[in-house]
């Protein structure tokens, strides 16, 4: 059986970093313009108080969430470089003009 070709396109990789970063940053965003709508402007009553709990565990989530989505852009953006660096290897080693010389 022979081994498939795997084809990466590093700068669709890159743009899938960035549209990762930038979906991160807007969830963010997101929550601090809009999350403390959560919370109502009541005494301190128990419906005011199961709110004000659903709303912390609420943003912790919703910033883990962008954490992590932060996290996976980064490693996007060292994979897109990887399959970059491995292509430069490549085309120099079969002697094609690339950015090595």
């Amino acid at each position: 059986m022979a081994a498939e070709e795997t084809r990466v396109d590093p700068a669709r990789v890159s743009r899938l970093a960035s549209a990762t970063l930038d979906l991160s940053t807007a969830l963010a965003d997101a929550w601090r313009t809009h999350g403390p709508l959560l919370t109502p402007a009541t005494p301190r009553t128990a419906p005011r108080r199961a709110a004000e709990e659903a709303a912390v565990r609420a943003d912790l989530a919703v910033r883990r969430i962008a954490e992590v989505m932060a996290a996976d852009a980064d490693r996007l953006w060292q994979t897109a470089f990887a399959y970059e660096e491995a292509d430069d290897r490549a085309a120099w080693r079969m002697g094609a003009p690339g950015r090595r010389s």
